[in-house]
């Protein structure tokens, strides 16, 4: 558990001052976990990030984002280690996997879904990120732009192929 405020022992993590409340006694418990703090800070990115440009092999709000883009700026600014590279790198690598279950998400899981072409037998896999119990959020390549949508239509459920948890309790 992390403690929002400004203290002696605090240290810097995306603009945001956290102390821990092991090293400076006279900093109180905070009612948020780490992770919650992360949860936050993911949403908040997330919303500033709705129609930034489409771009197939981007990373940032300036070149437009690739869907493995977007979840490395987002996880990278936050303070997470992410490999920069395709969706098969992230399901391989990155976060707790939390089976196929389609219910239950978190602000900031990532969801991982396998989309055809009519040309493809295996299909290529794609990710978003979720924003609340609801909405995800990922770069459209119909739209070329950053889109929220509700991850809980038939088009989505159908293509589902499991998810990620970055943010541990």
């Amino acid at each position: 558990i992390y403690s929002v405020g400004a203290a002696p022992s605090s240290t810097s993590t995306t603009g945001v001052t956290v102390s821990s409340p092991d090293k400076d006694p006279g900093v109180p418990k905070a009612t948020m976990t780490y992770s919650d703090f992360e949860r936050s800070s993911c949403k908040r990115l997330l919303r500033s990030l709705n129609g930034a440009p489409f771009n197939e092999s981007g990373f940032t709000p300036k070149e437009g984002f690739s869907p493995a883009g977007l979840v490395h700026y987002i996880f990278t600014r936050i303070g997470h280690r992410v490999p920069k590279g395709t969706p098969e790198d992230l399901w391989n690598s990155f976060g707790v996997h939390m089976g196929k279950s389609y219910a239950n998400f978190s602000p900031g899981d990532i969801l991982f879904f396998r989309l055809f072409s009519k040309s493809e037998q295996k299909g290529k896999l794609f990710v978003a990120i979720t924003l609340d119990g609801e909405y995800m959020v990922y770069p459209s390549f119909t739209r070329k732009k950053v889109v929220t949508r509700t991850y809980r239509d038939r088009f989505w459920r159908k293509r589902f192929v499991g998810a990620k948890r970055a943010f541990i309790e």
